[in-house]
């Protein structure tokens, strides 16, 4: 009798539900957009959606480990807008009257490093206030997003950096074959690492 309620239909139906009941959400949305518009289920309107929530997947995939292990970083926009205008001063096409850095030709793969030295000091010195100063992570985090917010228009003056470089364009808005967007591959990449190392890790499984 144990047996069979261990493997009732209701049992392992209810259990299936309640595990994944944010995709049962997702794929109602999915199709009542799909009723409301014919145009959601075209590959341009597919295409830009996917664009778009990657760039947000790719930081939810972050801030998931701070959440993991009880914490919240409120930094996490304020840090796309430094880093993204550090990026962009940094792989202006050479010759460009407006240049930020004017005669400075600097390699796309620098420039993104440079970027991201920035974005992870920050996010250093994040984990040491919190971790020696016990200032909780929302307190601590909302400073440094004021900080960083205001370092991005004070560094850019307000004023959007035109003229980049297609290699740095390409990272947001290229694709592969035509077909696949790089962001795209890019944000699934993020996941697949972090989900083994959340699962298959010794570091992962403690966090």
């Amino acid at each position: 009798n144990q047996l069979i309620q261990d493997f009732s239909p209701m049992k392992f139906y209810s259990f299936k539900v309640k595990d994944n009941s944010i995709w049962v959400i997702f794929i109602a949305i999915f199709v009542v957009a799909s009723f409301l518009s014919k145009s959601f289920l075209t590959y341009s309107n597919l295409t830009s959606v996917l664009m778009t929530e990657s760039i947000i997947g790719i930081l939810a995939v972050g801030i998931m480990w701070c959440i993991l292990s009880k914490g919240i970083d409120l930094t996490a926009g304020s840090l796309v807008a430094l880093s993204s205008v550090i990026v962009a001063s940094l792989a202006q096409t050479p010759g460009y009257s407006g240049a930020f850095y004017k005669g400075l030709d600097i390699p796309v793969p620098i420039a993104v490093i440079a970027a991201v030295a920035v974005a992870s000091l920050f996010g250093l010195i994040n984990g040491l206030v919190i971790a020696y100063t016990k200032i909780p992570p929302f307190i601590a985090t909302l400073g440094t997003q004021l900080i960083c917010r205001a370092a991005a228009q004070l560094y850019t003056n307000a004023y959007p950096i035109p003229e980049l470089k297609s290699g740095l364009k390409v990272l947001g808005q290229g694709s592969i074959g035509g077909v696949f967007p790089v962001i795209v591959v890019i944000f699934i990449i993020f996941a697949v690492i972090s989900g083994f190392m959340l699962t298959q890790t010794r570091f992962g499984k403690n966090i």
